[in-house]
């Protein structure tokens, strides 16, 4: 009951009394990883991050096959800048549960300490698993161009394109993708048509 309470305070924006009623579900049963969870959530949306992390590490030391914990320590580890501590935490969700998701966090941490052939490996993996999602695709892209692979990356961002193109013929309406499909205009220098999917994306959300 507290915790629906918790997330229903969160949901309207009221962040001091869903904290109070997530810390009384914890109170109530602190060796439930899945109070501790639902707390560090909550102090992770509201940007406080080193109060999060110590709940998640709660949460995985009660349940520690859960992957889900591993992937928000990895996250917010990744928020504080903190790369090579993510990284071994999407490497244990990957070893419990790989996930094309899995795969693409490992990538990102990579690719921002400049590691791009381990980024091109994991986001590779990531687009493998499910290749139908533009952004990883976009994400290989830009690893390859960053890594000095031109041809690799220009195939990469063509196709990302065009799967972007085929979701929005099921969904013209799809914020996500043409903020997607802008990045895709952005990496191969044709900006005046990025700046424009830009536009519709935010004149819809």
């Amino acid at each position: 009951g507290y915790l629906r309470l918790g997330r229903a305070y969160l949901a309207t924006g009221q962040s001091e009394a869903a904290l109070g009623a997530l810390r009384k579900a914890v109170d109530l049963n602190p060796y439930y990883w899945y109070n501790h969870d639902q707390l560090g959530l909550a102090f992770y949306r509201m940007g406080r991050n080193k109060e999060g992390l110590a709940e998640f590490k709660n949460a995985a030391d009660s349940n520690p096959n859960n992957a889900t914990e591993y992937n928000r320590i990895g996250a917010t580890y990744f928020r504080m800048g903190r790369l090579q501590d993510s990284i071994e935490q999407f490497k244990k969700v990957i070893k419990l549960q790989p996930s094309a998701d899995a795969y693409t966090n490992l990538g990102t941490a990579y690719f921002d300490l400049a590691r791009y052939r381990e980024a091109i490996v994991n986001f590779k993996k990531a687009a493998q698993m499910n290749d139908k999602n533009v952004l990883y695709m976009s994400n290989l892209a830009e690893a390859y161009k960053q890594a000095g692979q031109g041809d690799e990356a220009a195939k990469a961002n063509a196709e990302a394109i065009r799967l972007a193109y085929e979701q929005l013929q099921v969904n013209p309406q799809d914020s996500a993708t043409m903020g997607e499909l802008a990045m895709c205009y952005a990496h191969q220098g044709e900006l005046e048509k990025a700046a424009e999917f830009a536009r519709r994306a935010r004149t819809i959300d």
